[in-house]
């Protein structure tokens, strides 16, 4: 279920300013989708100085070792948890058949797809954040009616 992330390592990594990143990173597909304000952020969070300008926050180098060691064999406990999985709707990462394995192995989750590409947190941040209140909204009604326990307490 879990491919290697192979083009991380390709990816460039130094940036002469910050707005030649910007430049870089709006003319990749990925970016497409994603509001300016939102590549403006991810531009100034990602990036720090560095000797000749700026470079990844993460090195590519890092981010391929994370995406690579990501387990694809899970505790037996772990497929009694509820849970709600957001996914992309375009289906970059999350296939119609891995769909039906977390259907199959997640009874207790249900799916939701949402507009967007592979990065679609980025793409509508407000309309995800709307969707996970919502959400939480549920799922704290839902527990009230079975529970006098909060589900969750504030600190």
């Amino acid at each position: 279920m879990v491919q290697s992330f192979k083009k991380g390592p390709r990816r460039r990594n130094t940036f002469a300013s910050r707005n030649q990143a910007l430049e870089y990173f709006a003319a990749k597909p990925l970016f497409q989708d994603f509001p300016k304000s939102s590549l403006e952020l991810y531009i100034e969070e990602g990036l720090s100085p560095a000797q000749n300008g700026f470079q990844l926050r993460i090195p590519r180098e890092r981010e391929a070792e994370i995406y690579d060691s990501i387990p694809d064999r899970l505790p037996e406990t772990i497929y009694a948890c509820r849970g709600v999985l957001i996914y992309s709707q375009k289906m970059e990462v999350l296939k119609h058949l891995d769909l039906q394995w977390w259907k199959k192995s997640f009874p207790g989750f249900k799916q939701i797809g949402f507009p967007g590409g592979h990065l679609f947190p980025l793409e509508a941040p407000e309309k995800l954040g709307n969707l996970i209140q919502s959400i939480l909204i549920d799922l704290t009604e839902e527990h009230a009616k079975k529970s006098e326990k909060p589900l969750f307490e504030v600190a």
